[in-house]
């Protein structure tokens, strides 16, 4: 075997120049396959860490309910459970509650419909990653703001609100029956002939409630004791809430840091709440669904709004990796053994992100694929033409006796010996192109501001990512392929007649 190898060796010698040229092909296409694959296996990872370290976290529990159509009663109403069966897995890293809520918010002249999210500021920042893209201002701070207390309606205070929602329904009704009856249309009723006079009441009789129409002041007054009581039941905060919007939100509304905004929320209950926020940061993530349409608060601050007692609608996890997001949900699906409940990886949760990624790989292996079909014409158009220039030395060389296999092991060594050169200067041209990008990224500023897969954002500057698949799975798809390639042109040296191949000159 070492003889083959010296003599395979030389035979790579014979023609430089041409050996040169197929091994530079080798090296070149090796070099792009790994740097293409770093490059994006990089997106692949800022597009997932943009998607779980910006909101959605590796696992999620929900109310079923909750999924997809995110009924504000459909809650997880022992969130304590959830935390300590999440706590038990050591893949586990963090644990944040989360209340979702829908309200209408208005700045200076400007209004907009967005959903308002309840984190906690500390257990917020072990899943998610949100407070780091703070451009303006701060994040939440720890402490919820201060509401003041409230309490239970009595009997007389319950009877006296049912009273002033009857007289508040009376009065839109009368209203809409005079609007309904101007200059006699909308109505069946034939217009009296004549109209009569209404008896005088007598002294110190009372008319008919009937025959009294409300006053503007009795309207007020009624107002002012729903508020009250209203007030009773869910006090105002004694300041303004504080709220970290998107950049894109913030424009919209006309507002910056330590603006105010009012809110005005639908609660579990079916009422509407309304309150100040006083806005303590912007952030910008480059993803329209957060920057736009999304504003953060103090969790308990949307609970009081919200008005829920104990409960969450989510719990988001973040664990060591995301690829064990599927293992993790099967495990807490068992720890927590609530079939109220949801347990659903981050692939699960955006399966259209698991696809885009996994399109992503495909896309990269069919390139890869045809570079070395290229690569591989080349290594058989070597082989052959080196085959076809030693005919004669091949023929002397079964004629004393060196058998068809050890004659198409040489010719498969010489291939071998090629790839192996050629992978080695091309992995290290591909590892030290994918250092580059690891270090610098790839600047895509001049061409986009930003762009957006799937609805997430990624920066315009792409990382790459060094991986074990990205480095083995070129090599090994060169060494397969060459090999495979150099298979015909050593049956052919090995169907060689002595006789035939000693006569060529």
């Amino acid at each position: 075997m070492l003889s083959l190898l010296r003599l395979a060796w030389r035979n790579l010698g014979r023609n430089r120049r041409r050996t040169f040229a197929t091994g530079v092909s080798l090296a070149f296409g090796m070099s792009l396959c790994i740097a293409s694959f770093g490059l994006v296996d990089g997106m692949n990872a800022q597009m997932l860490h943009a998607l779980t370290r910006l909101d959605l976290g590796h696992v999620q529990v929900h109310h079923p309910d909750f999924v997809g159509k995110k009924k504000p009663e459909a809650q997880i109403e022992d969130p304590a459970a959830v935390i300590d069966a999440a706590r038990a897995n050591p893949a586990v890293r963090g644990v944040a509650p989360r209340i979702y809520i829908f309200a209408l918010v208005s700045g200076k002249g400007k209004s907009s419909g967005i959903e308002l999210v309840g984190v906690d500021p500390v257990k917020e920042q072990g899943v998610t990653e949100l407070h780091r893209e703070l451009i303006e201002g701060a994040y939440l701070e720890a402490a919820p703001t201060p509401w003041p207390p409230g309490r239970e309606l009595s009997e007389a205070e319950l009877a006296a609100d049912e009273g002033l929602t009857e007289a508040a329904e009376d009065d839109a009704a009368d209203e809409i029956d005079g609007l309904v009856g101007l200059d006699g249309e909308g109505s069946d009723e034939p217009a009296p002939a004549e109209a009569t006079e209404p008896e005088p009441a007598q002294p110190g009789s009372a008319q008919p409630e009937s025959a009294q129409s409300p006053s503007p002041d009795d309207a007020t007054a009624r107002r002012a004791r729903s508020l009250k009581l209203a007030a009773a039941l869910h006090p105002p905060p004694d300041r303004p809430l504080q709220v970290v919007l998107g950049s894109s939100l913030a424009k919209v509304l006309g507002v910056s840091v330590g603006s105010e905004i009012y809110a005005a929320a639908a609660t579990t209950d079916g009422m509407t709440e309304s309150s100040f926020l006083r806005v303590q940061g912007i952030y910008q993530t480059g993803t329209q669904q957060y920057d736009r349409y999304r504003a953060y608060l103090h969790i308990e601050d949307v609970r009081r709004l919200a008005h829920m007692k104990t409960g969450v609608h989510e719990m988001a996890m973040v664990l060591e990796s995301s690829e064990l997001g599927p293992s993790v949900a099967a495990d807490l699906t068992t720890r927590i053994g609530n079939d109220q409940l949801v347990v659903r990886s981050w692939n699960v949760v955006r399966p259209d992100v698991a696809q885009m990624m996994q399109l992503n790989d495909v896309s990269t292996a069919i390139m890869v694929f045809i570079i070395f079909f290229v690569a591989t014409l080349g290594v058989v158009n070597t082989m052959l033409m080196a085959v076809f220039e030693r005919t004669r030395e091949l023929g002397v060389l079964k004629a004393i006796g060196m058998s068809a296999r050890k004659l198409m092991t040489l010719v498969v060594i010489e291939t071998i010996l090629l790839v192996l050169v050629a992978s080695a200067v091309g992995a290290g041209l591909g590892l030290a192109l994918d250092g580059y990008m690891v270090r610098y990224g790839v600047d895509l500023s001049s061409l986009t501001g930003g762009f957006s897969l799937a609805g997430i954002g990624i920066n315009p500057v792409i990382y790459g990512v060094i991986t074990p698949k990205g480095v083995v799975l070129p090599v090994v798809t060169l060494a397969v392929t060459c090999l495979l390639a150099s298979l015909y042109p050593a049956l052919r040296a090995a169907r060689m007649q002595p006789a035939v191949g000693m006569r060529e000159t």
